[in-house]
């Protein structure tokens, strides 16, 4: 029977080389390298693609902090086991929100808004979005794909706001509305402009939602003309979710 040549241990520089070339497994005590597997393929749901999207923005920021958020980082992680880039990480993640060592926030939540006004056609349904974040600890938005719209991953009951600011016009109405997966309005508030100043109009609500709805800002007006509408701020709060679901 032929001996079996003896097996020499891997180096980690021959495992590093190797990467997404080939993959250490073992079989009855043998250590080979086989062929990386095959990628899955195309990403299939607008959730997954989100999620890959996200992934691949925190994984490269946080490889090149400022010089001011390493040595905070370099700070935070003093004293636990955590390496400077978990810190940056689960910041990055939403994960990491406190104030002065107060409780960390978990119930999700987001925050976002506009930073300039939109044009709003005489007649038309128009769709605000947003394009500042201000928080957002659970994946509900995502600035590249669909950024109009807040993405609930758990289901349960939420609150959720909004304010739009009109420019000075005193003619017909203005209208705003939270419509439900495209289609729905699920909250309305119509009042009557002024021509003295812009017109604010805040309208929150509450709801029950299932994972993968999603939210949207919608305006009408019918003075005849085009005028401008600004998203001063659009919010989403959990009030008692099922599930959590981190991003």
């Amino acid at each position: 029977m032929a001996k079996l040549p003896q097996q020499l241990p891997i180096a980690r520089g021959e495992v590093l080389k190797a990467r997404r070339r080939a993959v250490v497994k073992s079989r009855r005590g043998v250590v080979y390298l086989s062929k990386w597997p095959t990628p899955t393929g195309v990403i299939k749901s607008r959730r997954q693609a989100a999620w890959v999207c996200n992934f691949k923005k925190i994984a490269r920021m946080s490889k090149t902090p400022t010089p001011q958020e390493l040595d905070a980082a370099k700070a935070w992680a003093e004293g636990t086991p955590w390496y400077y880039r978990d810190v940056i990480e689960t910041a990055l993640s939403g994960k990491l929100i406190t104030y002065r060592g107060e409780k960390r926030v978990t119930t999700p939540t987001v925050y976002v808004s506009r930073s300039t006004a939109e044009n709003v056609s005489n007649a038309v349904l128009t769709t605000l979005t947003p394009n500042t974040l201000f928080w957002d600890n659970n994946a509900f938005w995502n600035s590249a794909l669909n950024p109009s719209r807040l993405n609930f991953q758990s289901a349960g009951l939420y609150l959720f706001g909004c304010n739009v600011q009109w420019g000075t016009n005193g003619s017909s109405y203005r209208k705003v509305s939270f419509i439900l997966n495209g289609t729905g309005s699920i909250q309305d508030y119509i009042t009557l402009p002024t021509s003295e100043g812009p017109t604010d109009q805040p309208l929150t609500g509450f709801y029950y939602f299932h994972a993968g709805d999603y939210l949207e800002v919608k305006v009408h007006q019918n003075s005849g003309g085009t005028r401008t509408a600004l998203l001063v701020r659009f919010w989403v709060m959990a009030i008692t979710p099922e599930q959590v679901v981190h991003p």
